[in-house]
């Protein structure tokens, strides 16, 4: 009987994980999802605490994944250092730790952020660039990246960061900024006649790429089993402005308005602009970003 190529994910409940395992571009795979909760899942369920090494111990030593996909990440002012650490390093330390001691042969990936940059005036922004995250998520994240960056050769596995940049697309998560812009428009389009939409800073512009794109990416790294950080990133930039009349336009077929909120007219953007470049993970893979980002609403 013919081996399917295993995929353990972890945090499959998440919006990433659900897009790449109903996205594969494998015709056969077997999928192992692990999760808290309880989910619709297209492929075997595990139900268990990450924060527990034994658990992951179990996972691994039972499943013998080819592959390992970490996709568990928090963010929000709302919740506390200690969480933040628990989730969004500490999960992959206690799978490296794991790896390490079975001295297991595998890929392993894990998603990273552009939040690791903090502000920077170089821009686009390299995978060698110095980073001073601004935020508790933004520096959780930056000890993952360095955690795996100190395995890479100590271990027999390909460690990967994708570090995802703005993502948009159906279902995003509650509090990203994708999600924010496309709740406003979405508001303004359904209930009013001449739709207005109020930004804090509608002129900043970040790099944003669809979930399907991103998705893509994260499968290529992964099958191509290099080591390393890669941006995963339009290596473009789009103004808060301008998104917010594409997604009117592409999915209700709205012509709005775009202002700033009065309270905010006298304020400059904490950082006015992000770009990503995106060269290295085309000089690996054949990924190519796709500049239309309402094309998953579809």
């Amino acid at each position: 009987m013919k081996k399917l190529p295993k995929f353990l994910i972890l945090g499959a409940s998440s919006w990433v994980a659900k897009w790449f395992v109903n996205t594969s571009p494998l015709q056969e795979a077997a999928f192992v999802g692990v999760s808290r909760r309880y989910f619709r899942f297209n492929g075997k369920l595990i139900l268990g605490d990450l924060h527990d090494e034994s658990f992951i111990l179990f996972l691994v030593r039972s499943e013998k994944p080819d592959y390992i996909v970490n996709f568990c990440g928090v963010g929000g002012s709302s919740l506390e250092r200690a969480e933040l650490e628990a989730i969004n390093f500490g999960v992959t330390s206690k799978l490296l730790s794991v790896l390490e001691n079975l001295k297991f042969s595998c890929s392993v990936l894990v998603l990273g952020s552009a939040a690791e940059y903090g502000a920077s005036s170089k821009l686009p922004l390299l995978e060698t660039d110095v980073c001073e995250p601004l935020s508790p998520y933004g520096e959780t994240k930056l000890r993952q990246t360095r955690l795996i960056l100190n395995k890479v050769g100590e271990l027999q596995c390909n460690l990967t960061v994708a570090r995802v940049f703005n993502l948009i697309g159906p279902q995003m998560p509650s509090g990203t900024i994708g999600n924010l812009i496309f709740s406003e428009v979405e508001r303004e389009c359904k209930s009013s006649d001449n739709a207005v939409i109020e930004l804090r800073f509608p002129k900043m512009e970040r790099d944003f790429l669809g979930v399907g794109n991103a998705v893509d990416a994260i499968w290529k790294l992964l099958l191509a089993e290099c080591s390393g950080v890669f941006n995963v990133c339009s290596n473009r930039a789009i103004s808060l402005e301008e998104l917010s009349r594409n997604l009117a336009f592409d999915i209700w077929e709205r012509e709005v308005e775009v202002s700033q909120r009065a309270e905010y007219r006298n304020q400059d953007a904490p950082i006015p602009i992000v770009i990503g470049s995106n060269q290295k993970i085309r000089e690996y893979t054949d990924f190519e970003p796709d500049s239309n980002l309402t094309k998953d609403f579809k």
